[in-house]
C-alpha cells in the first residue's frame, strides 16, 4: 500500500522552488512578445521541462508499509506463559527458536515487528535486530554467580579477591575457592535463598598461568557446579625507591619498613642540619648519592616530603624536572598544610577546601586526611577517589608522572591493625606512579567471559606499521581506527577450551593471555549480562501494530525523458 510520496532531499525544497520561479520568470520574459498561442504552448512546455528538472534533484521516493509481520524469538529459560499471552493477543504471530551465530530471519520475510522471550540474545547477533521495533520479556529467575569481581592479572605477594553475587542459593550450600591442585582455599555459607554476596581471597605465591575453582557444593559435599577461574599471576617488579626527608618521621619510618619488606631497594636521606645528611640503604648496597641527573636517574621512584621539594633550589627543580620529563622518574610528594597553599612550577596541583577530616577506601577503612580535595582538570589522574571528590592522584610530565595525596599519618592504621589497608593505599600510589618499561604494546580487552566458538574482541594499541597478530600461531585481521592509526582492533574465535595466547610476529615479549570457558561455566553470569544487554537495547519506545515504512525510489528515468523533449522542443522550435 503506498502511503505517500516525499523527497529524499527534503532539505534542498525550498531553495530548488526558489531557484526553479526564478529561471521560470526569466523564461517568461524571454518568450515574452511571442503570438499568444506560442507564448502560451512554450510556457507550458517550458513550465513542464523546469518541473522534470527540479523532480530529479529532490529525489521523488514512495514511501509505503509492509504487511505487517509480528515474530516470537524465543531464547533461552523463556516462559511458557509468556509465549501464550502473546499469541492470544496476535493469532498470526510467527515463532522461532534462537540459536546462536545463525541468521534469524531471511531478507524476503523480514519481521515489522518482533518480541524477544527469555534470557536474551547475544550481544553479537543483536545487531540482526536493528530498525526492527523489539520489546524484551525477561525469561525464568536465574540461579547462580550473576556478578563476579576479582583481579585476574595480580602480582606475586598480592591478594586475589573475589567479589560477587550468587543469586537464588540453596540454603547451607558452601561456595569454595579452589587451587589448581584441588585444595580448598577459602569457602563461605549460604545461610538463605535470597540473593547473597560474597567474597573470598588467597595470596597469589608464583607467576605464570593458573586455574582456579570456585566450586559449590551441597551438605553432603557433593560438587554441584564448578567454574573455573583463570589467573596470571605476573612476577613481582621490584623498584629502587630514594627518600629525601627534612627530618625523619613516623610516616616515612612504616613507609620504608613496608617498602623494605617487599624487597624493594630503598635509600633514606635525612638531613641532619644544613647541608649535612644521614644515608640508610635497604637490600641494596652503599653508594654515592646525589641530587644530580646522574644520580636520579638510576631510581624508579622518589619520594619527598613537601617541605624538601618547596625548598629546592632553582637548578635542582630544573634536574628533577629533567629527569622525570626524559628518564621517566616518578615522584610521589608527601603533602603537609603548605603543600595545599603554594604554587609550584613542577607539580602545579589545585586543590579546594573541604572540611571532612577522613575519607573511606575500599575496605571501609577512614584515613585521615587534611582538610582539602584535588580540584579535578583534564590532566589530572586519580588514584583514590570517592564520590566524585579525589584524594590521591597524579599528573604525567614527559615520560615520568608526579603525585601526592590529601591523606595524613597514614601509619595510623597500622597502629590500630589495618595493615591490609595501609598496604593497599600505598600499593596502589606506588605502582601508578613509579616507573615503568616504555611498552610498545599495550593490549585491551574488556570481555569477561570468551566461550569456544564465540567471537572474542580485542584492542591493540601499538606504533608498529601494519602488525602482524597471531592466535596459536594462526595469523588473525586487524582494523585499524582511521581517526588515530596506532588503535587496532580484532576478533578472534578461539575452538578450544583453556589458555590462549594473542602476540605480535617477532615480539615474544608482549602478549595477551586469555581463557575460555566450556559452555556450561559461569551460565547464571552470561545470562545475567545477556538479559541486561537486551534491555539497554531492546526496550525502546516503538509502535508495534503497524507495518514498518519502506522506501521505494521512483525511476528518474522518465522525468529525464520528459526534460530531454521539453528542452529539446523549445530548441527546436525557433528553428521551424
Amino acid at each position: 500500500m503506498v502511503d505517500s510520496i516525499i523527497f529524499e532531499n527534503k532539505h534542498l525544497v525550498l531553495p530548488i522552488v526558489l531557484i526553479g520561479v526564478f529561471l521560470f520568470l526569466v523564461f517568461l520574459w524571454k518568450e515574452w512578445g511571442k503570438s499568444k498561442k506560442q507564448f502560451l504552448i512554450n510556457s507550458l512546455v517550458g513550465f513542464l521541462a523546469l518541473t522534470s528538472l527540479l523532480l530529479i534533484a529532490l529525489k521523488p521516493v514512495v514511501l509505503s508499509k509492509s504487511k505487517p509481520l509480528t515474530i516470537a524469538l524465543l531464547t533461552e529459560g523463556y516462559r511458557e506463559s509468556s509465549l501464550d499471552s502473546l499469541k492470544k493477543l496476535n493469532k498470526k504471530l510467527k515463532v522461532i527458536q534462537y540459536s546462536k551465530g545463525e541468521n534469524l530471519f531471511n531478507s524476503e520475510e523480514k519481521p515489522t515487528n518482533a518480541y524477544v522471550l527469555g534470557h536474551g540474545i547475544a550481544a553479537y547477533d543483536l545487531w540482526q535486530l536493528d530498525n526492527i521495533p523489539c520489546i524484551y520479556i525477561s525469561g525464568k529467575n536465574i540461579s547462580g554467580i550473576t556478578k563476579l569481581k576479582y583481579n585476574s592479572s595480580p602480582y606475586v605477594g598480592e591478594s586475589i579477591s573475589v567479589k560477587g553475587q550468587y543469586s537464588k542459593p540453596k540454603k547451607k550450600n558452601r561456595l569454595f575457592l579452589v587451587n589448581p591442585n584441588g585444595k580448598n582455599l577459602d569457602s563461605i555459607s549460604f545461610s538463605n535463598t535470597n540473593d547473597q554476596k560474597f567474597q573470598l581471597s588467597v595470596k597469589a605465591k608464583i607467576s605464570g598461568n593458573f586455574v582456579y575453582s570456585l566450586v559449590e557444593k551441597d551438605s553432603l559435599n557433593t560438587i554441584v557446579k564448578n567454574n573455573s577461574l583463570p589467573i596470571s599471576v605476573k612476577k613481582r617488579e621490584f623498584l629502587k625507591v630514594l627518600i629525601i626527608n627534612s627530618f625523619p618521621t613516623f610516616e616515612t619510618k612504616y613507609l620504608k619498613n613496608f617498602l623494605t619488606e617487599k624487597n624493594h631497594k630503598v635509600v633514606v636521606r635525612n638531613q641532619i642540619s644544613k647541608d649535612r645528611f644521614k644515608y640508610e640503604f635497604y637490600n641494596t648496597v652503599k653508594e654515592r648519592i646525589s641530587f644530580s641527573s646522574k644520580s636520579l636517574e638510576t631510581f624508579d621512584l622518589l619520594i619527598i616530603d613537601s617541605k624538601s621539594f618547596l625548598s629546592l633550589r632553582k637548578n635542582q627543580r630544573s634536574i628533577l624536572k629533567s629527569v622525570i620529563e626524559n628518564k621517566g622518574l616518578g615522584v610521589f610528594i608527601q603533602p603537609d598544610k603548605n603543600l595545599f597553599t603554594t604554587r609550584n612550577s613542577i607539580s602545579n596541583f589545585k586543590f579546594l577546601s573541604n572540611k571532612q577530616n577522613t575519607f573511606t577506601n575500599r575496605f571501609n577503612q577512614s584515613i585521615t586526611k587534611y582538610n582539602y580535595v584535588f580540584r579535578n582538570d583534564n590532566s589530572l589522574e586519580p588514584i583514590h577517589q570517592q564520590n566524585f571528590k579525589i584524594y590521591s592522584a597524579y599528573k604525567y610530565l614527559g615520560e615520568g608522572k608526579i603525585g601526592t595525596s590529601v591523606a595524613s599519618e597514614t601509619y595510623h592504621l597500622v597502629l590500630s591493625g589495618k595493615l591490609n589497608s595501609y598496604q593497599q593505599f600505598w600499593t596502589d600510589i606506588i605502582n601508578s606512579i613509579s616507573k615503568k618499561e616504555l611498552q610498545t604494546i599495550k593490549w585491551g580487552n574488556t570481555q569477561k567471559i570468551s566461550y569456544k566458538d564465540e567471537p572474542f574482541n580485542f584492542e591493540l594499541q601499538t606504533n608498529y606499521i601494519n602488525p602482524e597478530v597471531t592466535l596459536d600461531y594462526s595469523r588473525v585481521l586487524l582494523s585499524q581506527n582511521v581517526n588515530n592509526p596506532i588503535f587496532w582492533r580484532g576478533k578472534v574465535y578461539p575452538n578450544s577450551k583453556g589458555w590462549h595466547l594473542l602476540k605480535i610476529k617477532n615480539d615474544s615479549t608482549n602478549s595477551l593471555s586469555f581463557y575460555t570457558f566450556k559452555d556450561n561455566e559461569y551460565k547464571a553470569l552470561n545470562h545475567f549480562e545477556t538479559k541486561r544487554k537486551n534491555r539497554q537495547v531492546l526496550n525502546k519506545t516503538h509502535d508495534l501494530s503497524n507495518g514498518l515504512n519502506h522506501k521505494k525510489d521512483i525511476n528518474l528515468f522518465w522525468l529525464y525523458l520528459f526534460f530531454l523533449l521539453s528542452i529539446g522542443y523549445l530548441w527546436l522550435e525557433p528553428k521551424l
